[in-house]
């Protein structure tokens, strides 16, 4: 078991540890108060010190050549992803996804989450949009909204592709004819009945963004982790 992933739980629960504190401690009316700026800065440091350990994550660290075996195995199930978690808990979830070639993970919302991902083997298209106009991601229904796009082309070499609460729609995309793995942590943990998924329309200079059901061509098979990692203090985490 590679201490790299003990020491990335330990990272995470630290980080979003701070960052839960952080909210409770600013409130509506404190949010601006030196005592909620010292809490956030704390946070951006060891958001900072998270980025940096996953960054140093590679694919032997998480028994690469053991998820890729999966791949031919499950063929004949004609599914989009493989999907492998290593640690879930109620403040966060660090998982991998394993796309197979010409496959993606298609436009869906994170309400509220930040998110980490990191390409450790292929390469992969990351595609997100930020509203133009103020969307309440959590509720169960949205209207149609106008968003502007990002495009990130990502690979082994890659920094970390970040999602923050502010551009939680994103889709994922494997153009190449080899498959693609990626390392992937979100902050709450993902919920699927609090996600929804999106379509897009282009319009001159935006986006629109229409809500639509999951799509029937997208499936995913949950697969063993080959490792055990060292779960953080639960104590703290609940």
């Amino acid at each position: 078991m590679s201490s790299k992933l003990d020491n990335l739980i330990r990272l995470t629960a630290q980080t979003f540890l701070q960052r839960r504190e952080s909210l409770n401690s600013a409130g509506l009316a404190g949010l601006y108060s030196p005592a909620a700026g010292e809490s956030q800065s704390t946070f951006q440091k060891s958001f900072s010190e998270l980025l940096a350990a996953v960054n140093n994550i590679k694919g032997d660290d998480v028994g690469l050549s053991k998820l890729l075996q999966y791949l031919n195995q499950l063929k004949r199930h004609k599914v989009t992803a493989l999907y492998t978690g290593i640690y879930e808990g109620p403040l966060f979830c660090v998982c991998i996804f394993i796309l197979y070639p010409k496959s993606k993970i298609p436009l869906h919302s994170h309400p509220g989450m930040y998110g980490i991902l990191k390409v450790l083997h292929g390469d992969v298209v990351v595609k997100s949009y930020t509203s133009i106009n103020e969307v309440d991601y959590r509720k169960p229904t949205l209207p149609t909204f106008n968003a502007v796009e990002r495009v990130e082309c990502l690979s082994e070499k890659s920094s970390p592709a970040i999602i923050t609460p502010e551009n939680n729609l994103h889709e994922i995309v494997n153009q190449e004819n080899q498959s693609a793995v990626f390392l992937d942590i979100l902050s709450p943990r993902y919920e699927s009945e609090n996600c929804y998924f999106g379509a897009t329309e282009y319009k001159p200079g935006v986006f629109e963004i229409n809500q639509i059901p999951c799509p029937t061509t997208f499936h995913t098979i949950t697969i063993p982790f080959p490792f055990k990692v060292k779960p953080p203090d639960r104590s703290s985490l609940s």
